[in-house]
Parts: C-alpha cells; structure tokens; sequence
C-alpha cells in the first residue's frame, strides 16, 4: 500500500493530508494530488471528516484517521447502495484517464 501524507498543511492551521492507494502505479498523480490540495489549504480551503470532494467525475469523502490526518474514503463501484471504502486506489486512475483524454484532444 503507497501512503502520502501531504506536510505543508499544518502551517496553516490544517490538519495534513494522508493519500492511500494500493498500487504505487499512479505515485506521481497521488503526489500532485497531495501537491493541489496542499494549495487550496494554503489558499484558504478547510476540510473536516464527512465532507465531500468532487475528483474528477467521482465523489470522495474525508475521515478522521487515528494519526490525527484526514485520509479518504471512495465509492465501492461494484455495489448498491453505495457502500465506501478507504482510500483513493479507484478515483485517482479515473482521474488520470480524463486527464489523458483530455490531454489527447488539446494535443
């Protein structure tokens, strides 16, 4: 399992971040990742437990995690009603392919 855990967000009053995937595949789309959300703290944005972020066309929440950082729950897409699952192993490949796509029509 990769682990991120972002360290510029408690300079500002943030709790910091922890990224969990079960791949180390996608380790330069989850250290962005790390890197964006470390700029919206810087740029005012606050996230507490049970809220939700919109990544890509996927909904992701935050959870309190037992070392006092914020982690990531997902939807597990292969049930209904919608159950969640930790971390970020599904919605940041599914960013990276809207990336790509995108990236190959501009091109």
């Amino acid at each position: 399992m990769l682990l991120i855990t972002t360290t510029k967000c408690h300079d500002y009053g943030h709790p910091e971040l922890t990224l969990a995937l079960d791949s180390t595949g996608l380790e330069a789309d989850a250290r962005w990742f790390a890197g964006i959300l470390e700029q919206m703290v810087q740029s005012g944005s606050r996230f507490q437990p049970g809220q939700s972020l919109q990544i890509g066309w996927g909904v992701v929440w935050f959870v309190a995690l037992p070392n006092k950082t914020l982690g990531f729950e997902e939807p597990y897409m292969k049930s209904m009603p919608l159950v969640r699952q930790p971390g970020l192993t599904n919605s940041l490949p599914h960013l990276r392919l809207h990336k790509d796509t995108l990236e190959s029509v501009l091109c």
